[in-house]
């Protein structure tokens, strides 16, 4: 496999909040930040979150949300130029990813226009609070990580299969399985994770550690033992990690630590996210057995009211957990602990 390289990045670091004190999440409530008066999306970052609403480009600074109109049009602007499906991501600074298939390019916006050369295609990145950012990646079909800092670029981590590959797999699925894949990624405040995973269900999961100059490997039980579906790795700032997915159609919440705590909860579908809480309580977004997107606080519903339904769900440094929701007329978007609310006009 033609092995994948990142340039080096200058990546303009920006000033990090304080965090809160410890049990300040549940001090509020889970209130409104904003009314949305038209259709937006939450663009998820590791402290932090954007909101676009239209080519309205806001970012969230120091528990309020700010407008970054020079970066909503210079995001127009790249996604009208690449074409075709284009994602924005929120790394240090917002990543436009789009073009041919294939041949997408990767680009960061300050909101000056800088390439980003990547062999493959961007499909998650997370940013410590030193300003490293943590790439997930396909490049012909391997799922891949590379590790970014403003001083040097780390090639991807390479790991090696513990398994065979499953009896049952093609010529051509024996080739693709021939490297371990990375199933998820996220990132504490001082260290990045990746969670690997083989195509025999049987072959130990691996969380990989990148907290130094070489990753460290702590393997885990196989898919066959934790009878698990896995769909996210969330992390807390201070490092403990859970694996979080669908185990005999309920939700599940497993602790990596010095083995694996597995906890069931009540039935779902599937799980479209998960983050960490100040309190170490996991949030989930998930699609609950009757077919509708319901927020979850360590298993238990959370009500968004007056009939909201979430469609994206984040995590804040001084906001706290925050949901993306859709009501009869606009579009909310709550926080754990919220400030003034402000009513926001798409452009």
């Amino acid at each position: 496999m033609k092995r994948a390289w990142l340039v080096a990045l200058a990546i303009a670091c920006k000033r990090e909040q304080a965090p809160p004190p410890p049990g300040a999440s549940a001090a509020h409530g889970f209130g409104v930040v904003a009314e949305i008066r038209g259709p937006a999306t939450l663009v998820r970052g590791s402290r932090r979150f954007a909101l676009r609403a239209g080519s309205a480009w806001y970012e969230s600074e120091a528990g309020a949300l700010v407008d970054k109109p020079a970066l909503g049009a210079a995001i127009a602007r790249e996604e009208a130029a690449l074409g075709g499906v284009v994602d924005v991501f929120l790394g240090s600074t917002p990543i436009v990813v789009g073009g041919e298939e294939h041949h997408e390019a990767h680009v960061r916006l300050t909101p000056a226009r800088e390439e980003v050369a990547l062999d493959g295609l961007a499909t998650k990145i997370e940013t410590m609070r030193d300003g490293r950012e943590v790439w997930a990646y396909t490049h012909e079909l391997s799922k891949l990580v590379a590790v970014v800092s403003a001083r040097s670029a780390l090639p991807p981590a390479v790991f090696e299969r513990i398994g065979p590959p499953a009896e049952s797999a093609s010529p051509v699925s024996r080739r693709l399985c021939e490297v371990p894949h990375v199933q998820d990624i996220a990132v504490s405040d001082r260290a990045a994770y990746a969670l690997v995973a083989e195509c025999n269900d049987e072959a130990p999961l691996r969380l990989v550690t990148f907290d130094g100059d070489k990753p460290v490997e702590t393997r885990l039980p196989s898919r066959k033992e934790l009878v698990i579906a896995f769909e996210s790795l969330a992390v807390s700032r201070g490092g403990k990690a859970y694996l979080v997915g669908v185990r005999d159609r309920r939700l599940a919440i497993d602790h990596l630590a010095n083995g694996v705590e597995s906890k069931t909860f009540d039935r779902i579908a599937r799980v479209f996210a998960a983050v960490v809480a100040d309190d170490d309580a996991v949030w989930t977004l998930v699609l609950d057995e009757h077919g509708t997107s319901v927020v979850l606080r360590d298993g238990k519903r959370v009500e968004l009211g007056d009939g909201r339904t979430a469609t994206a769900l984040g995590f804040d440094d001084k906001l706290g957990v925050v949901v993306l929701a859709r009501g009869a007329n606009a579009m909310w978007l709550l926080a754990e602990r919220p400030g003034a609310p402000v009513v926001i006009v798409p452009r």
